[in-house]
């Protein structure tokens, strides 16, 4: 969806893990996504995370790719969600166990709300800029990704 709206010029940049590579977009990395195994249960274990509620949130086929790799005998999560913000209010609401970036969750991870399953591996997946390469805004948009770049949160 987002790649089309970038060919059809109804966006002009758009960030995204796994993008279209077609010669009309520039693609640029901006930083990598580090996805860590959170829990709403401060003392849940490895085998608890994937055992108990475990909901798989869509970072793309990559991620999906990835965690078969790391996990494969889990069984099939019941609860798939298409956001981290879905993921984040289902946790907290419900409980469970899924893959997030600790930058979207500092403050329940400091209230205590949500913790780091700390045997999990963290999976990381490139984030990328992409706009088209004939742009009349392309230096504007360089811009926009030299301020993305500057912002100390997304640094991996």
């Amino acid at each position: 969806v987002l790649t089309r709206r970038l060919l059809d010029g109804v966006l002009d940049i758009a960030f995204m893990l796994e993008p279209a590579h077609l010669d009309v977009l520039q693609i640029q990395q901006v930083t990598v996504l580090e996805l860590d195994l959170i829990s709403s249960n401060p003392h849940a274990s490895l085998e608890d995370a994937f055992d108990n509620n475990y909901l798989m949130v869509d970072w793309g086929l990559a991620h999906a790719l990835t965690h078969k790799r790391l996990f494969p005998d889990i069984a099939e999560p019941n609860t798939r969600l298409g956001t981290a913000t879905m993921a984040i209010s289902y946790l907290k609401s419900l409980g469970g166990s899924a893959y997030l970036p600790k930058q979207a969750i500092e403050q329940e991870l400091l209230n205590g709300t949500l913790c780091c399953i700390p045997d999990a591996p963290t999976i990381k997946h490139p984030a990328y800029a992409v706009f088209p390469v004939r742009s009349a805004r392309s230096d504007l948009l360089k811009q926009v990704i030299q301020l993305f770049n500057n912002q100390t949160y997304l640094k991996p």
